[in-house]
């Protein structure tokens, strides 16, 4: 499987900080992983050195191209991107238009941006408010018009900022059934950086993300079966990993399931 992300010697800081010193990190083409890490582990900076909006002393491959001047416009043409800014400002009036925009060098017809807007607007539940202001959209709106404007133009990586902020409970079903959707269908590579380890169970891989370092990196499976690192890292385990482990301890199963139907098969077998 080739490389949708290389990361060679990574090192930035300022301030007298350093978040990343001789990083290294690879992510496999159509993969789904989730980079766990508390508030300060460095996710963020990790996803702006990734899209080039911060410069970095680090051998980086996006797809293929090098991270360099010269290569940044067909790396971008690679990324859906969103970033968490809770004060991001909005380029265009309407939610109509903002999708729009992503689609207005593509070289596409009226009919086709059109069909597209209509498309992924009805997916993330927008059609009914295309033609309301950016400005009277509640949380929950930006952050699915962010998410539906990062994935409009089905670029093959999605670097996902947290993707669930802001995000109610009916919501953030919604928005992880359509990026399990969109990477099945697109075998897209989909980074996403999560605080809460919940949130990454929804991918394939985990990458537990402490003081600029990948602690942990392997499937969810394997990563959440180190409690003890984890725990270190200051990350809560998700409740089925605690229910898995205090029924391990009872004898009531065997190994680790993160699947309540599962483990409800298991129990009662």
């Amino acid at each position: 499987m080739k490389d949708a992300i290389r990361i060679r010697n990574l090192i930035y800081g300022y301030d007298d900080r350093m978040f990343f010193d001789h990083f290294n990190l690879v992510i496999q083409k159509g993969t789904f992983t989730s980079i766990a890490g508390k508030n300060g582990s460095g996710k963020s900076t990790l996803i702006q050195i990734l899209c080039g909006l911060k410069k970095a002393d680090a051998n980086i491959h996006i797809d293929g191209y090098q991270m360099c001047g010269r290569n940044i416009c067909s790396i971008r043409k690679q990324l859906g991107v969103l970033l968490e800014n809770r004060n991001h400002v909005f380029i265009k009036d309407t939610v109509r238009e903002e999708l729009e925009f992503p689609l207005e060098n593509l070289n596409l017809s009226t009919d086709e941006i059109k069909g597209k807007v209509e498309k992924i607007s009805k997916e993330f539940h927008l059609d009914k408010i295309l033609d309301l202001s950016v400005s009277k959209l509640r949380r929950g709106e930006r952050q699915l018009l962010l998410l539906a404007t990062a994935l409009i133009r089905k670029p093959p990586i999605l670097l996902l900022d947290q993707p669930y902020l802001g995000l109610d409970e009916k919501d953030k079903k919604l928005v992880v059934s359509i990026l399990k959707r969109y990477h099945k269908n697109e075998h897209a590579t989909i980074v996403q950086t999560v605080e809460d380890l919940e949130d990454a169970m929804y991918g394939e891989d985990i990458v537990i993300l402490s003081q600029g370092k990948a602690i942990l990196f392997d499937t969810k499976e394997k990563v959440l079966q180190e409690t003890k690192i984890i725990k270190a890292s200051g990350l809560q385990l998700p409740f089925m990993v605690s229910l898995s482990n205090k029924l391990k301890y009872y004898g009531l199963v065997d190994h680790l399931i993160l699947d309540m139907d599962e483990m409800v098969d298991a129990i009662w077998k």
